[in-house]
């Protein structure tokens, strides 16, 4: 038949029988053997508690170090992702704020509704940004004139 990914094959409760028949007949370096040929197929718990009850940690330690070293290695990976995530909606946030507070949505579409952005100048009364009559930082805004009082793009 075809070839199975392991997660979906037989192959990990076969494996793990096969830890146990050599557990059973003290084939201690079989069982050793073992866990390095089928290291993808053997669930570590499975594992540590065979070697455990049998007195075979000395066999399992090096499947173990290696599964450590693998599970640190992908959560590391999974830190770092998430981390990554968090600093992009942040930064995403502060472009949305940024956008906003200049009169403008994030998606360049309808400005906040609470504030007035007047097109050009003197219509109206003279260039008027947020907040009613004045720019944002009193008098005519930062720079006077153009969009949101910003300079004249």
């Amino acid at each position: 038949g075809p070839i199975e990914p392991a997660p979906e094959s037989p192959a990990p409760p076969l494996a793990e029988e096969l830890l146990n028949f050599f557990v059973d007949q003290k084939l201690n370096s079989c069982f050793a053997a073992t866990l390095f040929t089928c290291y993808a197929l053997l669930r570590p718990d499975v594992v540590m508690e065979l070697a455990w009850r049998n007195g075979l940690n000395d066999f399992a330690m090096p499947f173990m170090i290696q599964t450590m070293r693998e599970m640190s290695s992908k959560l590391d990976g999974l830190v770092a992702k998430e981390r990554a995530a968090e600093e992009a909606a942040v930064a995403e946030k502060k472009m949305a704020e940024e956008a906003l507070a200049s009169g403008y949505s994030a998606d360049y579409g309808q400005a906040d509704p609470n504030s007035m952005v007047v097109y050009g100048g003197g219509m109206g009364g003279g260039g008027m940004g947020m907040g009613g009559g004045m720019g944002m930082g009193g008098g005519m805004g930062m720079g006077g004139g153009g969009y949101g009082g910003y300079g004249g793009y």
